[in-house]
């Protein structure tokens, strides 16, 4: 639903911090307009901004719109442009055009990729296994068992079992080719089925955004704070920039309406209502419960009824692709344990209003909620967070970050250019991924990667100093031609002498450990294994550390 605001100018010292500054064509009329949020830090609390105000400007600096947000405050602030349809689309074909000159290699199109071959990830941390090295693991199992069969059962065996079970190990072959052809058709199959959701999806963009032909929308984030890490989410539109419209609204950030219950026999229900639609055509999604504080008994019935699964707010907003993309958490009833994320795409109508269209139930993970990675306190940039962001298009995950530094919009933008530069290294709709690697109080390191056309895996590194936002190369970062810095890489790495005739020149930090690398995969590049790779603790590179105060926990 829409919604228009009163104009004002913002009153002379009430808002003390421009908390988040965007560049943006709001108006659709090709020119950039400056959009800031500013805020008023509410006293006792160093995280927490109040008087908020989004402030429209035009080149010149002329006030051209003011809005005053439907929300009391809140923490770590955001501000994102989100790119009209037909920004995206000239970018993708950018990409498209970047991608296709790196496939080339002698004038002809890369070999088949081989990394993708070994069932490897974008992430250097392997944790998906591919379906090509599942089917030849279980094909390998079959052929072991088989063998051990004929083998044991040699003494027990008539002579006409025998030669049964020889004719049948002869026809080994004829079932390794049965079994080629079939994930030769699963791998069709799939491949079909994707092409059809990305043309569904297609249909949909163009649908969700009809007038949508060349203005800029405007994300605002804004943590609720709590251990749930619910955000308040608006989408602006400012083609009128002194009637503001709000499309997604404060009743949209409260999510879709779901129920969660336990069920008996250490199970659990959630049940999804989609708007519009009748009670009969809820949405239910089933999994396996933990048995915490007490719910259920020995027996596995319910012992304390009163207890129950809780279904957060919206804990992530995200734009992409001319559709909105919702996660909200499911929570155990100790608020701790996490059984599962909604995923929901929301589809928005010319009226300025977003449905949700589409909902999927991601289970687990069953560890306990971390908050901790995602939200780090920083005296010299005020206070940071990252706030991830996800779509999806069929079985393609698309996973970005992007960070708030609530009262250094300088800094903040430094940070999200760098990432957004990545972000838009190949088309919108291609898989994406990133891990933190690491979060300290001056610190953050992020590892990215993306899927190329060819199937392959192309990563980047991202090492932020976040008192500046400036990224650290391994020269920033240490005394790389102190002679005894590679040796002390290879006398207390894991492994040791990974770099006797390499050179490191990647890095990022990873706990209380320094892992380098010689090379990343990328475009023409998809061997893992010919990467030297070696973590260091970070005690014994002390005496190369360039500026130890980066490294402060």
């Amino acid at each position: 639903m829409g919604g228009a605001f009163l104009l004002q100018a913002p009153v002379s010292g009430a808002f003390v911090a421009t908390l988040a500054s965007v560049e943006a064509d709001v108006t659709g009329d090709s020119a950039v307009e400056t959009v800031e949020l500013q805020g008023d830090k509410m006293p006792g609390d160093s995280n927490y901004y109040q008087h908020l105000l989004v402030v429209v400007r035009n080149a010149g600096g002329d006030l051209l719109g003011v809005w005053n947000p439907d929300l009391n405050g809140g923490y770590n602030c955001l501000l994102r442009r989100v790119p009209s349809r037909k920004a995206m689309e000239e970018a993708d074909r950018n990409a498209e055009a970047k991608d296709g000159a790196a496939r080339k290699t002698d004038g002809s199109e890369a070999a088949p990729n081989p990394a993708r071959q070994k069932g490897e990830t974008m992430m250097s941390t392997r944790n998906e296994t591919d379906m090509e090295t599942l089917i030849r693991e279980r094909q390998k199992a079959v052929e072991r068992s088989q063998q051990s069969l004929l083998e044991e059962m040699q003494d027990i065996m008539t002579e006409e079992q025998k030669a049964f079970l020889k004719d049948m190990m002869k026809d080994r072959k004829a079932f390794q080719e049965r079994m080629d052809a079939m994930n030769k058709e699963m791998v069709r199959l799939n491949e079909e089925s994707q092409k059809a959701v990305d043309g569904l999806f297609a249909r949909e963009q163009k649908q969700s955004r009809a007038k949508d032909d060349g203005y800029d929308r405007i994300l605002l984030l804004a943590g609720r704070g709590g251990s749930e890490g619910a955000v308040d989410g608006r989408l602006l539109n400012f083609t009128q920039p002194k009637k503001a419209v709000v499309e997604f609204t404060g009743v949209d950030s409260l999510g879709i309406t779901a129920d969660a219950a336990y069920l008996p026999d250490y199970r659990y229900r959630v049940t999804v209502k989609i708007p519009g639609r009748a009670v009969t055509s809820a949405l239910e999604f089933t999994g396996r419960a933990e048995n915490v504080l007490g719910v259920y008994g020995e027996d596995g019935g319910i012992a304390r009824p009163y207890l129950h699964p809780h279904v957060t707010s919206v804990t992530s907003l995200s734009a992409w692709l001319g559709q909105l993309f919702t996660t909200q958490d499911v929570l155990a009833a100790d608020k701790k344990s996490v059984l599962g994320t909604l995923r929901v795409r929301w589809s928005g109508g010319e009226d300025g209003s977003w449905t949700p269209v589409d909902v999927s139930w991601q289970p687990g993970p069953r560890g306990k909620k971390d908050t901790e990675a995602a939200l780090v306190q920083t005296a010299a940039a005020g206070d940071w967070r990252l706030y991830p962001q996800t779509a999806w298009v069929g079985e393609r995950v698309i996973q970005w970050p992007v960070v708030s530094v609530s009262g250094s919009p300088e800094i903040q933008n430094r940070v999200n250019d760098a990432l957004d530069g990545w972000l838009h290294e190949g088309r919108a709709d291609g898989e994406r991924a990133y891990q933190v690697k690491y979060a300290g109080k001056n610190l953050l390191c992020i590892e990215a990667g993306r899927r190329l056309p060819d199937d392959g895996v192309a990563r980047r590194i991202f090492n932020f100093d976040m008192r500046t936002g400036a990224e650290v190369s391994l020269a920033d970062a240490f005394t790389v031609r102190n002679p005894d810095f590679r040796k002390i890489i290879n006398l207390t790495g894991k492994p040791k002498n990974a770099f006797e005739k390499a050179e490191p020149a990647y890095w990022f930090r990873e706990g209380s450990q320094v892992v380098f690398a010689d090379r990343i995969l990328e475009a023409g590049f998809q061997d893992e294994e010919a990467v030297h790779r070696a973590s260091v603790d970070q005690e014994n590179l002390d005496n190369f550390v360039k500026d130890a105060s980066l490294f402060a926990s």
